[in-house]
């Protein structure tokens, strides 16, 4: 299989830099991005556990209000 050399219209031209001394252009990057100014905050510790006689207590006082409500609601009925 032969390859034949297909040349180029036009050449990229250089273009001049946009920094006043006339070197290459620049990245821009943010000020402290990499080097904070200010130490960064401590994280917020995690919220402690609920106990279980804690929850089993809710629990049950909700049960509860839901069979009182049950049986005012049937009382009417008969």
């Amino acid at each position: 299989m032969s390859y034949e050399f297909t040349p180029r219209g036009e050449e990229p031209e250089p273009q001049a830099g946009g920094s006043r001394s006339g070197g290459p252009p620049r990245k821009y990057t943010a000020v402290g991005v990499l080097d904070p100014p200010v130490p960064p905050k401590k994280p917020i510790p995690p919220t402690p556990a609920i106990p279980r006689p804690v929850i089993k207590l809710v629990a049950g006082l909700i049960i509860a209000g839901l069979v009182v409500v049950l049986l005012m609601a049937l009382w009417k009925f008969f």
